[in-house]
């Protein structure tokens, strides 16, 4: 479900995380993706995710654990959303 755009959702897994997916040896990426000088240039930047507040968004003041909370929320309510509708087929 797209509750978080890519950018987000890459975000909330933490730009750290994904710089070493990319490098990691035993994974192989579609051709073309084993750098990404956007995601270097935002890590040098500190600019690693929600847990540093920024990351391709800026989360403002408000702490990991609320922006985690709000999510996970969301997640929640679409998730019952989606049971209240039963099976569509």
């Amino acid at each position: 479900m797209p509750l978080l755009g890519i950018l987000r959702k890459a975000d909330y897994t933490g730009l750290e995380l994904i710089q070493q997916l990319l490098t990691n040896k035993t994974y192989e990426p579609p051709q073309g993706l084993l750098r990404s000088q956007t995601l270097d240039e935002l890590i040098k930047m500190g600019r690693t995710g929600v847990m540093a507040g920024k990351g391709f968004f800026d989360y403002g003041d408000l702490p990991a654990e609320a922006l985690f909370r709000e999510r996970d929320l969301k997640l929640l309510a679409l998730q019952k959303s989606l049971r209240q509708l039963g099976n569509l087929e």
